[in-house]
C-alpha cells in the first residue's frame, strides 16, 4: 500500500519522477551483463543471441533503432539474432502478456523466423547486455544516417531483418492509401510532451518556429499537403489554424494532452488492448512518415527511424539540431 501511494505521489511531480526512472534505468543496464547460456539440447551447431528490451519505458522506435544496431553486432559475430520483447517489461506488453507473448512480433517477424519458445531449448543462447548501442542513440544515429554507405547499409539490415509482420504490412498500405495520395506530401515530426526538457535529448523548437519552417518548406518544395506526426492535439490544431485542415493530414491515434509530466510509456487509455494499440499506432505513423516526398523534424526516435526506413528516397530533408537539454 505505502509503495503504491508514494509511486502515486511521484507520479504527481513528473520532473522528480522521471529522473528517478532514468537513475533506475541507468542501474538496471549497467548491472544487466552479456552472457552465455545452455538452453537445452535443440541446434547444437546454431550460437543465437537474444536481444533483451534494454529500458522498461522505451518508445517503439527506441527499440527498433537500437534492434538495428544489436542485429548488426550479432550477425558480424556469426550469430543468429533473435528479438525478445516477452520476458522482459516494456510499454508495448500488458502486464498479463509478460512471459507469454513476445511484442515484438505484434509488429515484426523474428531477423530470422526462429520462435523465441524454441531459442530458448537451444545449447547455445548468448543474451545481449544491458549497455546501450551506438543505434540507441537517435542523435547519433541521425547524424550517421547522412553518411550514404551508412544509410544504404541500415536499409539492407531494415529490408532483410527487421521485416514487417502480415497484418502490420496490409494496414501500413491501407492508411497509406488512405493518406498519402494526391500530390506531394512533408511529413513533419512534432515532438512535445515528456521529451521536453529531458537531459541528452535533442531541444525542440516551438510549434510557432516549425509552422514558420515548414511553412518556407511548402512554397521551397512544391508541397500539396502535410503529414504531421505528433502526440499532441494542441500541435494539429495549430497546424490546421495555419494552412487550413484540407492541407493537414495525420494519423488518428489516441493523442497525449493529459499526460501530466510523466513518461508516456507509462501513459495508457481507457480502452481493450491498449498496450499493443500504442505501438501499432506509433509504428503507422513513422511507416507514412517513410512514405512522404519529403521530410521535417528533429533527431528523435520518429523522425530517424523514418530516414532509415525510407533508405535514401526523400527527395530532401530538413532535420533540425537546436543542441541537447
Amino acid at each position: 500500500m505505502l509503495k503504491k501511494f508514494l509511486k502515486r505521489i511521484l507520479k504527481e511531480n513528473g520532473s522528480i519522477y522521471r529522473m528517478l526512472r532514468q537513475i533506475h534505468e541507468e542501474l538496471h543496464r549497467k548491472y544487466k551483463k552479456e552472457r552465455l547460456k545452455n538452453h537445452g539440447r535443440l541446434h547444437p551447431d546454431k550460437p543465437f543471441f537474444v536481444i533483451r528490451a534494454e529500458s522498461e519505458t522505451g518508445g517503439l522506435m527506441s527499440y527498433y533503432n537500437s534492434n538495428i544496431g544489436w542485429i548488426a553486432y550479432a550477425l558480424r559475430r556469426g550469430w543468429i539474432p533473435v528479438i525478445d520483447m516477452q520476458n522482459f517489461k516494456n510499454p508495448y506488453l500488458s502486464e498479463q502478456m509478460l512471459h507469454r507473448q513476445n511484442a515484438w512480433e505484434y509488429y515484426f517477424r523474428q531477423p530470422f523466423d526462429y520462435a523465441l519458445e524454441e531459442v530458448y531449448q537451444s545449447r547455445h543462447v548468448i543474451l545481449s547486455s544491458g549497455k546501450p548501442n551506438q543505434t540507441a542513440s537517435p542523435r547519433l544515429q541521425g547524424k550517421r544516417l547522412k553518411n550514404p554507405q551508412y544509410l544504404k547499409k541500415t536499409s539492407n539490415i531494415i529490408r532483410k531483418y527487421m521485416r514487417l509482420n502480415d497484418d502490420m504490412k496490409k494496414c501500413a498500405e491501407e492508411n497509406a492509401q488512405k493518406l498519402l495520395g494526391g500530390g506531394i506530401g512533408i511529413g513533419v515530426v512534432s515532438r512535445g510532451t515528456d521529451l521536453l526538457g529531458y537531459p541528452g535529448h535533442s531541444r525542440q523548437p516551438e510549434t510557432s518556429e516549425l509552422i514558420h519552417l515548414t511553412r518556407d518548406r511548402m512554397k521551397k518544395w512544391k508541397a500539396d499537403f502535410i503529414f504531421l506526426a505528433t502526440e499532441e492535439e494542441k500541435v494539429i490544431r495549430q497546424f490546421e489554424e495555419e494552412f487550413g485542415k484540407g492541407v493537414i493530414r495525420y494519423n488518428k491515434a489516441e493523442k497525449f494532452d493529459d499526460y501530466n509530466s510523466r513518461i508516456l510509456a507509462e501513459v495508457s487509455f481507457d480502452r481493450e488492448h491498449d498496450e499493443f494499440l500504442k505501438g501499432w499506432e506509433y509504428l503507422i505513423t513513422v511507416l507514412l512518415l517513410a512514405r512522404c516526398h519529403y521530410l521535417i523534424g528533429t533527431y528523435v526516435g520518429a523522425s530517424v527511424a523514418a530516414v532509415a526506413i525510407n533508405g535514401g528516397k526523400y527527395r530532401d530533408t530538413c532535420l533540425i539540431d537546436l543542441g541537447i537539454y
